[in-house]
């Protein structure tokens, strides 16, 4: 007979109705009925049926699990519910609670519910890949923690994540599946993030983790250079790579629809692309492979000019639908735009432009790089604002920019001209004050 988990056996979890075992732990007992435990879990089908002492009483008496682990395992094979959020007994730390979980899974023999248990964190961990990336504007990472851990945790992500670490890598129980799912969040994110003294104490304090991220990140760039294990085709110009379904699915809508979706790539295995050159083909590979984004080296296949290169990577992962990608070139352009706000402030109040040192290291005339550069600025701008782009990190770097280095350059035909084809951009520019935290978002991506 096969008993699967619904709603219907929900009314009869502790229920003595119908019960015919009784299960103890720490003073605590739960009635049980053997049907539902013995075809759930090998663990109970032999404690009730096998050459157990207990299968004679029809009796157990559990010591090894805190009771309320036990009754958060008894709901779940009666109802199939594994949520942990809120759970009694459970740790406040998302991970650390998770291991808790895998070890009652594995104690009683579950290797269905420690792969819930890991894909529950992954799902949540995706929500958070954006956050953890380097969002150019604060408030909204931690909005986006807060909201998936608390508000106390927002600031400590790291703090709460190798807490997590530590206690998985600690265990005695194999959590093989919670393993690989926090090493393959380190491999999406730790290239991303400052090395901050936090981050880099907990990885020298927890080697192993560090040494299986690093081993991730090589195998995914070797698995994109041999394509061994490949099911599937990129081909751009004379330029073909064998890849993975499982890695570029996942991590890229476009890549999902045009390999899994009703389109002829999807039957056939091969995916043509014409409408980027071959070497920015590969640089998004390499991305999706293993997060690297460096889209300012020469081989890259991109414009040697910063501006203009974060333009054209912008194009890029707008294109394949990356919006993670999106936000870690916003970062990069933040950085890039920080120093040059002095720069237009000086411009527009006609200072020696001799006492800028950016430009003075650059060995460049200041009328001639503002020209340059308004048009490499226009350019994200219009990438930014065209088709209900959705990148908010993006606007928000472009608009705070603006913003600050704008004050009395509005009289250059050249702004005003840029101004003017791009009306969206100007409107937020203008609406902005001193008290806003960054710029409204209404679109959305249709997929």
């Amino acid at each position: 007979m096969d008993v699967t988990a619904n709603g219907n056996f929900a009314s009869l979890f502790n229920n003595e109705r119908l019960s015919d075992a009784i299960i103890e732990c720490d003073g605590k007992r739960w009635f049980v009925h053997k049907l539902i435990l013995c075809t759930r879990c090998e663990w109970f089908s032999k404690a009730l049926e096998g050459s157990f002492v207990e299968n004679d009483k029809s009796q157990i008496v559990i010591h090894e699990i805190h009771p309320d682990h036990i009754e958060w395992l008894l709901r779940y094979l009666y109802t199939g519910t594994s949520a942990l959020k809120e759970a009694p007994g459970f740790s406040d730390n998302l991970f650390v609670a998770s291991c808790e979980a895998s070890e009652v899974a594995d104690f009683f023999v579950l290797a269905p519910l420690k792969k819930t248990i890991a894909h529950n964190v992954m799902a949540t961990l995706n929500d958070l890949i954006t956050a953890i990336q380097p969002v150019p504007d604060a408030s909204v990472r931690e909005e986006i923690c807060s909201k998936t851990f608390g508000h106390a945790f927002a600031k400590d992500f790291w703090k709460y994540f190798f807490h997590g670490v530590r206690r998985i890598y600690a265990s005695t129980h194999d959590v093989t599946e919670l393993r690989k799912t926090i090493v393959e969040f380190g491999i999406r994110t730790l290239e991303f993030v400052r090395c901050t003294d936090v981050i880099v104490s907990a990885l020298k304090s927890e080697s192993l983790f560090a040494a299986e991220v690093l081993c991730g990140l090589l195998h995914k760039r070797e698995l994109l250079e041999s394509g061994k294990d490949a099911d599937a085709v990129v081909r751009c110009g004379e330029h073909t790579w064998n890849i993975h379904k499982s890695i570029l699915c996942v991590r890229s809508k476009w890549f999902e629809k045009s390999l899994d979706g009703p389109f002829m790539e999807s039957s056939s295995g091969t995916v043509v692309i014409e409408e980027f050159k071959p070497a920015c083909v590969k640089w998004v590979l390499d991305y999706l492979y293993s997060g690297s984004y460096d889209f300012e080296e020469t081989d890259q296949g991109f414009t040697n000019d910063t501006f203009v290169a974060s333009t054209e990577a912008c194009e890029a992962a707008d294109f394949f639908m990356l919006d993670t990608l999106l936000t870690a070139i916003a970062g990069r352009l933040q950085e890039r735009l920080e120093p040059l706000v002095a720069v237009f402030q000086m411009y527009a109040m006609n200072i020696d432009p001799r006492q800028s040192v950016y430009l003075a290291l650059r060995g460049e005339r200041l009328s001639v790089f503002f020209y340059s550069f308004l048009k490499s600025f226009f350019n994200v701008v219009r990438i930014a604002y065209t088709n209900g782009h959705p990148s908010k990190a993006l606007r928000t770097v472009l608009v705070k920019f603006f913003a600050r280095a704008s004050p009395g350059l509005l009289s250059y035909p050249e702004i005003s001209e840029g101004l003017r084809q791009e009306a969206a951009f100007a409107t937020e520019v203008f609406m902005r004050n001193e008290d806003d935290q960054g710029v409204t978002d209404t679109s959305e991506r249709s997929e």
